[in-house]
Formats: structure tokens, C-alpha cells, sequence
């Protein structure tokens, strides 16, 4: 029966996909080269492309998923079967159906089906840990130890990433991004890569776009590091490049994104994103030094801010509340959000911006973020002067 039993598997795994009734496909049984390989489980996922089939390797310590296109899948599936796995199982609403493969050849037997309740579709992993604990970027990174355990002192940067994830993936779902695909992403300032490596992954493995995604960073000897684990993990659409924020040049992208960029560059940032006519902003800002030298309370709230750490808070405050206005001006819908818990990192707030109107940067309204300015004895705010510094002069 041999290769007919492995023909009729694929056929009833292909049949099964294709009218929506498989609930899960196992094999089991492996002998081939991969020492710690226990077995291979596919089930259909939808994701932007269309319905896909998700394959997960169980490994002793990992799992590793890919996404293939059903036809695609299936015959790589039945290709595996008999030649690097004994058994298969097949699960569906409608019948079950085991493959067994020996010395003698393969046999197929039906037989009732175990579930009659199709499994959700959704490909986003669980809310909680939208992250793949097993990628092998965590491991490179020193996030997870050789074991699969996140190491206890990541714990916090963990944490961290989950949850920019979870926000990217929240408000990409909510955009006109939504329905693009490919998409162009660049990361301003991505330091070890962290952030970088599991935007990219998330994109591609939890919703299955096609990624073009650059990191810049200032610092030579983590471009070259981040551009090896991106090569060891099979990332083609992710690179990094060495550059500075304000003067690296940005072509049109979808998405820009600028996590801890300290004090001006988190403003170099913005302006390069709305510049390149980025949909979706995420800028996580780290120190606020420049409105902090300048700042001189109106005399009503001088004995309020008298105290440092609360003129500190006051210089924060108003400098992402004026970052927040200046994009709204130009055509974002803003908010700034709490982007993990203080008792984590002090840096935990961030700005998300989604545009909503094509507006260029020679019409952008400042008026009223220059009387705020005022009202405080500013100057110079580094997002309003570049802003300010592409619109035409205008006679009094």
C-alpha cells in the first residue's frame, strides 16, 4: 500500500483544508537527522495573505512555526511522511485519519471523528506573551537561556517587549496598514535590537506580511552584531545600518518607530516619520533635557514646580505634550500611553501617533504651540524647528 497510503493522507489532509473541516494535523515518529526534533503539528490559520497552514516544529527545549500556502504545505507534509516521521495523524470534523509507516510499507485507517468543533482561526499567539519565547533571536540577544528559560535578570525587558508588540499589533489592526501588504518599517535608534527583531517577527510570523524593515544605529560594532543574528535567524527583509537619527535620509514608509532616543533625537525621529509619510508613529522618549534648561514657570506656577524632580516632571510633561500637538497638526491622531509600568523602567510612556489626513508639512499650523512656548519662556523646541524650518517665510 506504501506511497498510495502517504497519497490518500495528503488528499484527505488537502480535502480537509480546503472545506475548512481539518482541526490539526501531528506527525510523530521522527528519525531523521534532527537530534532533538520530537514531532511536526499543522493547523490552518488566516492571516492578510489568506488562509494559511501554520507549522510548528516541537523541539525538546523550542518550537519553531512557519506559514505555508495550503497546497504548498501539504505536499511538503506528505513528502515528510514515511521518509522522516512513521506516523501521521489527521483531525477533522468529519473523520479522523492515521498513517502508520514501517518496514513493510504504509497504512491508512479511518475512523470516527474525536472533535466536531473547529478550533479559532486567529494566528496571534496569546494575549499575554504575543512573543515566541523560543524564537532564536532571544536566545542570540541573551534573552532566553540556552534552556528556553528567559533569564531572570531580562525578566523586565521581557515584559517590555511583549507589550510594545501587543501595542504595534493593537493599533497596525486598527489603521489603514491593516490591509497593505508589504510594508516598510525603520526603527530610529535600535540599539541592541530587541524591539527590531520582534517587530519584524511579529509582522511576519504572527500576521504574515511581507516585511522590509531597517534598524539605524549609531554605534558600528551593534550594526554588525544585530545584521549576524538577523542572517542566523533567516530575517532577509531585516537589516541595520550605522547612521545617526537626524542625519540618516528616509525613504516613504509605513511604519516608524523610536524607542528611547535620548532627549532631541526622539524629535529627529518624529520628523523623519512624518517626513516619510509614515502611518504609524511609536516614539518611547527617553530624557527631556531641552526644554528642561529652559523653562521658566509663569509666575502663578512657579511655587508648583519650585521643587526639581517636580520641574523635571513639568519639562516631560510639556515636551511630549507639544510633540503630541505638533502631530496632530500634522494630520496624526495622538495619544500617549503608559507603555509598561513605572515600577519596571522610569521610561514607560509613549507616544502613538495614526495619520488620518495627508497634510504637508508646509501647511502645519504652529501658532498655538508657539503661545504655549511663550507662556513658558521657550525657545528652541527641536520638532517645531524643523517643522518650522521647511515652511516658507511669510511676510508680516
Amino acid at each position: 500500500m506504501g506511497r498510495d497510503a502517504i497519497q490518500d493522507f495528503a488528499f484527505h489532509a488537502r480535502e480537509s483544508a480546503l472545506d475548512g473541516t481539518m482541526i490539526r494535523l501531528t506527525l510523530s515518529g521522527y528519525r531523521g537527522r534532527e537530534t532533538d526534533l520530537k514531532k511536526l503539528q499543522a493547523r490552518l490559520v488566516k492571516t492578510n495573505k489568506g488562509t494559511r497552514l501554520l507549522f510548528t516544529y516541537k523541539f525538546e527545549k523550542r518550537d519553531i512555526t512557519k506559514n505555508h500556502p495550503v497546497e504548498e504545505g501539504i505536499e511538503e507534509l506528505a513528502g515528510l511522511a514515511g521518509r522522516d516521521f512513521l506516523f501521521a495523524n489527521l483531525f477533522t470534523t468529519k473523520r479522523d485519519y492515521q498513517l502508520e509507516c514501517g518496514k513493510r510499507g504504509c497504512r491508512l485507517t479511518e475512523s470516527k471523528p474525536s472533535f466536531n468543533q473547529l478550533p479559532d482561526l486567529k494566528h496571534d499567539r496569546e494575549k499575554n506573551h504575543p512573543v515566541d519565547q523560543s524564537a532564536l533571536y532571544l536566545r542570540e540577544l541573551g534573552v532566553v537561556s540556552p534552556s528556553g528559560l528567559i533569564r531572570s535578570d531580562k525578566q523586565d525587558k521581557w515584559r517590555q517587549i511583549n507589550r510594545f508588540v501587543e501595542t504595534l499589533l493593537e493599533v497596525l489592526a486598527k489603521s489603514e496598514l491593516a490591509d497593505r501588504d508589504p510594508i516598510r518599517v525603520v526603527d530610529m535608534g535600535s540599539g541592541l535590537g530587541y524591539l527590531t527583531f520582534a517587530s519584524y517577527d511579529a509582522l511576519t510570523a504572527i500576521r504574515g506580511f511581507s516585511v522590509t524593515m531597517t534598524g539605524v544605529e549609531s554605534r558600528a560594532e551593534l550594526v554588525d552584531r544585530c545584521n549576524a543574528i538577523a542572517e542566523a535567524c533567516g530575517m532577509d527583509g531585516l537589516e541595520f545600518v550605522k547612521g545617526d537619527i537626524a542625519d540618516t535620509p528616509v525613504d516613504p514608509t509605513d511604519i516608524m518607530i523610536a524607542l528611547h532616543a535620548c532627549d532631541t533625537a526622539t524629535d529627529d525621529a518624529i520628523f523623519k516619520g512624518v517626513s516619510a509619510g509614515a502611518t504609524l508613529i511609536l516614539a518611547s522618549p527617553c530624557c527631556h533635557k531641552e526644554l528642561r534648561r529652559q523653562i521658566q514657570s509663569p509666575d502663578l506656577l512657579k511655587p508648583v514646580y519650585r521643587h526639581g524632580i517636580l520641574a523635571e516632571r513639568e519639562a516631560e510633561s510639556l515636551t511630549d505634550a507639544i510633540r503630541a500637538m505638533i502631530l496632530e497638526r500634522a494630520g496624526y491622531s495622538t495619544k500617549i500611553i503608559e507603555f509598561i509600568g513605572s515600577e519596571h523602567t522610569a521610561k514607560n510612556n509613549m507616544i502613538v501617533a495614526v495619520r488620518r489626513d495627508q497634510v504637508t508639512l508646509q501647511t502645519v499650523d504652529l501658532k498655538e504651540v508657539d503661545s504655549i512656548l511663550e507662556a513658558f519662556s521657550i525657545e528652541r523646541q527641536r520638532l517645531r524647528d524643523l517643522i518650522r524650518a521647511v515652511q516658507p517665510i511669510r511676510s508680516a
